[in-house]
């Protein structure tokens, strides 16, 4: 068999699914042509398919050394290092796809992805555009383009984003038109569209999750926890095979963080409520957490995710807590602090925070690259000029990760304590250690609440359900004062309240601590919901 018919082979049993098959194929092609572009190409694809990106990136290169022209494999290359978490060589890969295949209608899309990511929403949207118009009955491109235009508050042209869609996949369809409802503000009009969703799919959990956060930033929790705890329907998310705690007495629970380290530190509230029903509790989470919580939680043992499963009687996720608890806004447990920070984690912050004029201010404004509406929630270092110009000399950085740059921090006076933060139990005695602390809704937030720090949280239009709508309060954090972008990606309207504060609490006003406490239900609607004019109540 030539080598042409083998690749021709081993392509039809890739597309097939029988991987052994295509495996087998591509090797022997290999075996007399050891740089077969092709071969090394597709065999890179199966490796990233069995979650080996580095092996993955290592044969798409080779094959691309060998031909620079294959599009395709630049765009595979792109899939690649975007699972490696290097976004800036995804897009440059990316572009390298459509220079030589401009049709490439999934490259100009992954493009826009990225530069969405990024926040550059001008380039997002023209590539985004670009991949609509090359695959208009694209239902994975259209909801791309859908939701970049949800994003930047284009609500109308996503709603005729959306109605291209509906006769492609009508439930991605009815959940991007909830999307765009509760982007605008308007959570109850999202509702309907959630639920129609996955009625003509029971088994959507998409759908049934975004309704569940839905009715909890209402702050229904009556309807939202059923909604919330159907998330795990999802057998692929359950982390533990054990049987599922719903309050009963036990001897030993397993209590799992699954939605993150910043939800994992808001929940921990409940443990000392759940002790009279339980005679042992094992606690797994994120390994920075384990030393902060060992301290911080006597009696229970602490593991990590990578730790093995304990043999317990019973599991619960973490997050599922306050729906065993029946919460509601008016019982929300909130003797804080609950988390304290021990005096060896705050003394040696002490001498390096010398030099730093009083008060003492934290900023955080960027989270984990890798949430899903990270390039909502952050900003970018630039855009927080106006707090920084308010009170120079002032600022501590607890910034962490890719959008630290130490230079940029050193040109504005801000002290970077990244090189000290090797734990939460670092951050913790920082925090101690400062008077007031800034940031977006990530985990050192969480961190700040719970330890009940002077804290003021910087949200997004449409933010965690956690902070319910329109208030300046929280009820699950009590020091928590809360400053929400007027608009979508309306961030000045955020830094410009905040500075003019900080300037009152720099020259000695406490009272710009206080948040104004909400009385009443909470609002079921954004007060400054976006006005969706005359939107057809069906498709």
């Amino acid at each position: 068999m030539s080598l042409e018919k083998k690749i021709q082979s081993a392509l039809a049993e890739h597309g097939a699914g029988n991987i052994a098959s295509a495996t087998a194929l591509y090797r022997a092609v290999l075996a007399e042509d050891p740089q077969h572009p092709d071969a090394l190409h597709m065999l890179g694809i199966i490796a990233q398919q069995a979650g080996n990106s580095e092996l993955a990136l290592k044969l798409i290169e080779v094959a691309l050394a060998k031909n620079p022209e294959l599009g395709q494999a630049w765009y595979n290359r792109c899939i690649v290092l975007r699972a490696l978490n290097r976004p800036d060589d995804a897009l440059q890969s990316a572009r390298e796809a459509v220079a030589i295949d401009p049709g490439l209608a999934e490259a100009w899309d992954m493009a826009g992805s990225i530069l969405r990511e990024k926040r550059r929403f001008d380039e997002a949207i023209a590539c985004l555009e670009k991949a609509v118009n090359l695959q208009p009955e694209n239902a994975q491109i259209i909801h791309s383009y859908a939701v970049l235009l949800t994003s930047m508050g284009r609500m109308k042209e996503a709603w005729a984003a959306i109605q291209k869609m509906k006769s492609v996949d009508t439930v991605s369809a009815l959940t991007g038109v909830g999307n765009i409802f509760k982007a605008s503000g308007r959570p109850a009009q999202a509702v309907p569209w959630f639920q129609k969703a996955h009625e003509a799919k029971p088994d959507f959990g998409g759908a049934i999750l975004n309704e569940a956060m839905a009715f909890l930033q209402m702050g229904d929790t009556e309807h939202g926890w059923p909604l919330w705890e159907r998330r795990l329907e999802d057998k692929e998310r359950k982390a533990s095979s054990l049987p599922t705690w719903r309050g009963e007495p036990v001897r030993h629970l397993l209590l799992l963080e699954d939605q993150g380290m910043g939800d994992a530190l808001q929940c921990l509230r409940y443990i000392p409520l759940i002790r009279n029903r339980v005679e042992k509790i094992s606690l797994q989470l994120t390994g920075i957490l384990h030393d902060l919580l060992v301290s911080n939680c006597p009696g229970i043992d602490v593991l990590t995710l990578e730790d093995p499963t304990p043999n317990a009687d019973a599991a619960a996720q973490l997050t599922s807590l306050p729906a065993i608890d029946d919460t509601r806004i008016e019982t929300i447990p909130a003797s804080i602090p609950y988390i304290k920070a021990d005096e060896q984690w705050r003394a040696p912050w002490r001498e390096k925070l010398a030099a730093i004029s009083g008060p003492r201010i934290g900023l955080v404004w960027g989270g984990n690259p890798g949430n899903r509406v990270e390039y909502e929630r952050s900003l970018s270092f630039a855009q927080l000029t106006p707090i920084l110009q308010a009170a120079p000399g002032h600022f501590v950085s607890l910034q962490k990760g890719p959008q630290r740059n130490a230079e940029e921090l050193a040109a504005a006076n801000v002290f970077d304590a990244d090189p000290y933060l090797d734990n939460f139990t670092a951050t913790a005695g920082l925090m101690a250690e400062l008077d007031l602390v800034i940031s977006i809704c990530s985990s050192p937030t969480h961190l700040a609440g719970s330890m009940g720090r002077p804290l003021w949280v910087m949200l997004h239009f449409d933010p965690h359900w956690i902070w319910l709508l329109g208030r300046e309060d929280s009820p699950w954090y009590p020091t928590a004062r809360l400053f929400r972008q007027q608009a979508p990606r309306d961030w000045a309207s955020v830094t410009r309240a905040i500075a003019e504060d900080i300037q009152k609490f720099v020259a000695g006003d406490r009272s710009v601590l206080e948040p104004k406490h909400w009385v009443g239900v909470s609002p079921r609607e954004n007060p400054l919901a976006i006005d969706l004019g005359s939107l057809p109540e069906n498709f």
